[in-house]
């Protein structure tokens, strides 16, 4: 019930194929002043860590390989999109 409290307005953004897409919902099921942006749907959660080098896809590729399609900085490039977009709205 605490959240519903929070004023601040809030943009949530999560990979349409994240582990954490069901926190996500549920958080912007309770936040008063929110938005849900799901980006598409084979971007996973690690798509917003930043790009491996082979060595690290070789040593951890569950964190390092997207699905195909994914590109990295694009996500990365449209998270600091709107980001900016709602710091410049408050």
């Amino acid at each position: 019930d605490g959240l519903r409290s929070i004023a601040t307005p809030t943009r949530i953004v999560v990979g349409g194929s994240a582990f954490v897409l069901p926190v996500a919902t549920w958080l912007h099921e309770r936040l008063a002043a929110n938005e849900l942006v799901m980006l598409a749907p084979e971007v996973g959660h690690y798509a917003f860590l930043p790009e491996a080098t082979d060595r690290g896809r070789r040593a951890s590729p569950d964190c390092c390989i997207d699905a195909s399609g994914v590109d990295r900085g694009s996500v990365h490039a449209r998270v600091a999109a709107l980001a900016a977009e709602l710091f410049q709205s408050v």
